[in-house]
């Protein structure tokens, strides 16, 4: 008789309490052999060395984790597009815009309280491109 068959029988004569078949267990030591599945009810885990996910090494801190808590998209396509609009801010700011600057969805040209004396041109700049420059209307 196998020893897991012994203890079914010594329990089935109330010889002592049929066990769980999961009880809670400390690896505080370790696991060891290949990949294995962590599965937690309630609680937390507390990860000592080193946390991988699909077998490359997480390097970033729980506060680095916690700030793109809730995002839904690509965080560098967003920083990608934050950056453009910054840069074409910045530009315009400069009072020329030049260059290869590309502009996605509507873009907003302001006075920003410059006065009734500023005006928008629109020029071309060789064969394909086009400046756009804010100017001071020249008094007189």
């Amino acid at each position: 008789m196998s020893p897991a068959a012994l203890l079914n029988e010594l329990a089935a004569l109330g010889v002592f309490p049929v066990l769980p078949a999961f009880a809670p267990c400390d690896v505080a030591g370790g696991i060891a052999g290949g990949n294995k599945e962590l599965s937690v009810a309630s609680g937390s885990v507390d990860v000592v060395n080193e946390l991988k996910i699909g077998g490359v090494a997480v390097t970033a801190t729980a506060a680095e984790l916690n700030y793109v808590d809730g995002v839904t998209s690509n965080v560098q396509t967003q920083i990608d597009d934050a950056n453009t609009a910054i840069g074409l801010r910045a530009l315009a700011a400069d009072s020329v815009l030049t260059g290869l600057t590309e502009a996605k969805g509507i873009l907003n040209v302001g006075n920003d309280g410059l006065g009734s004396g500023y005006y928008l041109k629109i020029q071309r700049n060789g064969n394909t491109q086009l400046d756009l420059l804010a100017r001071n209307i020249p008094s007189g």
